[in-house]
């Protein structure tokens, strides 16, 4: 490639930032259509069976037993209630997260406005970094937390994953198991 007349060797072989923008998108896209379409862990840490259940005296292999279709059907119930939660609590990191950096954002456009030579408003420059500094101590220590919740549940979901959604269970069992917890 020739550069043009005015321009650097680097400059003119560097693509355009729409047409990187456009690649990422391209690849973003594709990265969406290749993930498998009946995933077992659903959007947004929730978990389904599968399937429906299999009629009465079909043959199949690895079908799940009265007992483990019970335990199956609690830890469900379990992961898809802490969804809830998860979420709620991953839109508030998220919320104090932005909140954060707007902050950050904040002091940083001041910080070349304030004028030093006044007390009050380097005092009041250096009152909006203890706050923001304050709440980055407070987020920072309800972190490891929260990211162990998370953590834990991620686990029950893997296990409801690898015990529970790609097996096979009788559709009479599902019927007996549901009305025995008092699902239905």
């Amino acid at each position: 490639m020739r550069p043009r007349p005015g321009r650097s060797p680097m400059t003119a072989a560097r693509p355009a930032r729409g047409r990187r923008s456009l690649a990422l998108l391209g690849l973003a896209a594709a990265l969406a259509l290749a993930l498998p379409p009946g995933a077992p862990a659903a959007a947004e840490g929730r978990v389904r069976f599968l399937s429906d259940g299999l009629p009465d005296g079909a043959d199949a292999f690895n079908v799940l037993t009265q007992g483990e279709l019970e335990n199956c059907v609690l830890l469900e119930r379990e992961v898809n209630a802490a969804a809830g939660s998860i979420r709620a609590e991953e839109t508030l990191v998220g919320t104090r997260r932005a909140e954060l950096e707007g902050l950050l954002r904040e002091i940083d456009a001041q910080a070349g406005r304030v004028d030093r030579a006044s007390a009050a408003a380097v005092r009041r420059h250096n009152k909006l970094i203890v706050h923001q500094q304050g709440l980055a101590v407070e987020f920072n220590a309800r972190l490891p937390a929260h990211n162990a919740r998370v953590g834990r549940h991620h686990a029950r979901v893997d296990l409801f994953n690898a015990d529970c959604a790609m097996r096979h269970f009788y559709a009479a069992d599902m019927r007996t198991v549901r009305a025995r917890l008092l699902l239905d």
